[in-house]
């Protein structure tokens, strides 16, 4: 499952994933991401993958194509993981080539909103 959640600070993003993440789950949030005005478009996001289990097949490669077409518009990116996803987080970072992008453990949401949001 996803959920988009747009922070007070309308510039920020929070994206939970969370179970095991489905192409389909992947094609909703995406639509919805597409109809934003460009007046609304969000340099930060918070990926929380602290409950995340996995990506089903296709699902991995449907947000990676859909990084590769949106990479240049977001600037950083904080994600609360585990270690287990650190390759996840390359993969990440290989994307949105243009951000910033750094882990945290889930315990830290706070310092990855402040550091978002510096």
């Amino acid at each position: 499952m996803i959920e988009v959640v747009s922070e007070a600070d309308g510039g920020l993003i929070t994206v939970r994933m969370s179970g095991t993440v489905t192409e389909t789950d992947q094609e909703q949030q995406f639509s919805k991401v597409q109809q934003r005005p460009d007046s609304e478009r969000v340099e930060r996001v918070l990926l929380d993958w602290s409950e995340l289990d996995g990506w089903g097949p296709g699902a991995r490669s449907a947000g990676t194509w859909f990084g590769m077409h949106h990479w240049a518009l977001v600037g950083r990116i904080a994600i609360l993981a585990d270690d287990k996803w650190s390759d996840e987080v390359l993969r990440i970072t290989d994307v949105y080539r243009a951000a910033t992008v750094r882990r945290f453990p889930p315990s830290d949401r706070r310092a990855a909103i402040d550091w978002l949001v510096e």
